[in-house]
């Protein structure tokens, strides 16, 4: 009870309601048949043969019919026409044809996909960047929502709205049209990149290789070639130490080589060199002693005479 009337305190449920509308369609690139799963010759090359073996007539009369019936679902159908067409203009190997053609081509390449006919959820608020025009307290949104469409394929879309001095949310009515968005070059700030790193835990020496390399304002390009300039430095710097590596095992091997050749020459030596015992023996068989000769075969050394 305590928590229901604590959660109640925080939240304001409003009557608006979100919705799918599978009305709402996108125009995107359309590929006869499995691509990745034909063996063979892909479908869209007969499709543009029998395109091109219409004639002028036929092809101005297919496409007037198809501007008449989807012209008015579409911001520039023409356009969307040529967009696809040109996805899919390497199939004519540079062949010159008439823009009609080429649109008509594009239609067959053409489908309308209806980005919320199973569910549109998931939304999300933000201060949108451009608050011109607000009155005082109020704020201007962005809002973001996921989109289940056709062959249950996400989208996210956003809508528009503002919030007023009193806290009532108003919803931006949603546009008619739908449009893809578009890449574009853009400059990244190099200290954002840094802060959410260091907030990884990754602000080590690569990263920081990574930072002399690229200018405090950089583009995708110079991204990539920072990070493959890093990989070729990372690689050498790889390369040196496996040589270094070798250095030290070779000179490793070698040290323990000298080592077991002093080892041989030490013993060599001792088997070569009389001990105390064998030259006490020699001055004994000098003397004529028995027990010195004895001691002296017992140690087998060669025994030699001193002089006389």
């Amino acid at each position: 009870m305590v928590a229901s009337q604590a959660a109640s305190r925080l939240l304001t449920r409003t009557e608006h309601r979100i919705k799918p509308d599978p009305s709402r369609i996108l125009p995107r690139l359309f590929v006869p048949g499995q691509e990745t799963l034909i063996q063979g010759e892909s479908r869209a090359t007969p499709v543009i043969d029998r395109i091109l073996d219409l004639t002028k007539e036929d092809v101005e009369q297919t496409l007037a019919r198809t501007m008449a019936r989807f012209r008015d679902g579409y911001r520039d159908l023409p356009q969307t026409l040529e967009d696809n067409f040109r996805l899919v203009a390497h199939r004519l190997g540079g062949r010159e044809i008439s823009q009609a053609r080429r649109q008509l081509i594009g239609a067959y390449f053409t489908q309308e996909y209806a980005l919320e006919a199973a569910a549109l959820f998931n939304p999300s608020m933000v201060k949108h960047p451009d608050q011109s025009g607000c009155q005082p307290g109020e704020v201007r949104f962005v809002m973001s929502l996921r989109a289940v469409g056709e062959g249950h394929l996400s989208s996210i879309e956003f809508r528009t709205g503002i919030i007023g001095a009193d806290a009532a949310i108003r919803f931006d009515p949603a546009g008619r049209f739908l449009n893809t968005g578009r890449p574009r070059p853009v400059r990244y700030d190099r200290r954002l990149f840094q802060n959410k790193l260091a907030e990884y835990g990754r602000d080590d020496e690569n990263t920081r290789l990574l930072w002399s390399i690229l200018p405090s304002r950089f583009t995708d390009s110079e991204l990539e070639a920072a990070l493959i300039e890093l990989g070729l430095v990372l690689m050498a710097v790889a390369i040196v130490l496996n040589i270094l590596a070798r250095l030290l095992v070779v000179g490793v091997r070698r040290r323990a080589g000298v080592r077991r050749a002093h080892g041989r020459i030490e013993r060599g030596w001792r088997r070569r060199t009389p001990s105390a015992a064998p030259r006490a023996g020699a001055a004994g068989a000098a003397d004529g002693s028995a027990t010195g000769h004895r001691a002296g075969r017992r140690c087998g050394h060669t025994l030699h005479r001193g002089p006389g």
